[in-house]
């Protein structure tokens, strides 16, 4: 996040020791009245430039991500293509996440006989595994797990908070993307997992 700082006060201070010394001259800053604006520039175009993937988009693949799960094997999103997947990023601390988890394997249940997978990307801190393993007994969970202890797929997937849902066609296409908690009666939930299952 960048912290842009406002107030003379603070452009005062900062530049305090940037002054022309010369013999009859008035003191000025010698950069520009406004430093601050070409360094906020810059951070911006930096943060620009260090985005490797486009967000996801309707209608647009969603981009690889691979993992470890809990057993140790290694499950990539990619590795799924030919069947319709549902990708939910989540976390044991975020309570919308233990809401939405039910939900999510009930719709598990019901279409996996048509080839549904469902992959839950666990971005607790590695640290936190046991908890993971905990919550996954409690609450039933038989899909997949992949996790990403380094949060990788937020940044990947330009996830801005928890939850975070995506379903892909065979052809690893999204039908459907939502950030924040998915709502079992969302009419464009249910539509896009459809589209994904013809």
């Amino acid at each position: 996040m960048l912290a842009f700082a406002t107030g003379e006060s603070r452009r005062s201070t900062q530049w305090a020791g940037v002054r022309r010394s010369l013999p009859g001259r008035s003191t000025r800053p010698l950069l520009d009245p406004l430093p601050g604006i070409p360094v906020v520039l810059a951070a911006l175009f930096a943060v620009a430039c260090a985005v490797e993937e486009p967000p996801p988009r309707l209608g647009e693949p969603l981009a690889d991500l691979r993992g470890a799960t809990l057993d140790g094997d290694t499950l990539s999103i990619h590795g799924f293509r030919g069947s319709p997947v549902l990708v939910n990023l989540w976390a044991t601390w975020c309570l919308p996440c233990r809401t939405e988890t039910p939900f999510l394997q009930s719709v598990y249940e019901r279409h996996r006989d048509q080839g549904l997978r469902v992959v839950g990307v666990s971005v607790d801190a590695g640290a936190a595994r046991a908890q993971v393993e905990e919550f996954i007994q409690e609450a039933g969970v038989e899909y997949d797990i992949l996790l990403d202890p380094e949060g990788r797929s937020l940044d990947l997937y330009s996830a801005l908070g928890l939850p975070a849902t995506y379903i892909l066609d065979p052809e690893g296409i999204i039908r459907f993307l939502r950030l924040g908690p998915v709502q079992e009666e969302d009419p464009q939930f249910w539509s896009g997992l459809h589209e994904a299952l013809r």
